[in-house]
């Protein structure tokens, strides 16, 4: 428990330094039947699921990568830079967030699927349970 308090902080204080708490200006939104399409359509698209590993073993997306919020800033280099990248939480706010941070970081093509994993479900798309 203590660690993941001070993973929290330490997150929150280079979020604030990086200035993710900002306006979400240049972060594509997509709702949930865009992201359907934009993965039927291309196959090459990358769904990054940036929720904690709590929140992961309550339901996830069919063929999400999952990489913790936290740990984004310290694995760029193993994020794809020509490939679509959908970023999903459980809402759709940190995902606002983490798109901006991409954005600022050299990712051209993110987007944030606007609703979350909650949007996802309410739609009828599938969600596996582990």
């Amino acid at each position: 428990m203590i660690q993941l308090i001070s993973r929290i902080r330490k997150f929150f204080c280079i979020s604030c330094i990086l200035g993710v708490f900002t306006t979400v200006a240049n972060a594509t939104d997509i709702s949930v039947q865009q992201t359907v399409a934009l993965i039927q359509s291309d196959p090459n698209v990358v769904l990054l699921d940036i929720r904690e590993n709590i929140e992961r073993q309550q339901g996830y997306i069919p063929s999400t990568i999952h990489l913790p919020m936290g740990q984004i800033q310290y694995n760029l280099d193993k994020l794809p830079r020509d490939k679509k990248i959908v970023l999903t939480c459980r809402t759709g706010n940190r995902t606002g967030q983490m798109a901006r941070l991409l954005r600022q970081q050299g990712f051209d093509n993110v987007y944030n699927m606007v609703g979350g994993i909650v949007a996802w479900a309410q739609s009828g798309q599938k969600v596996v349970m582990p």
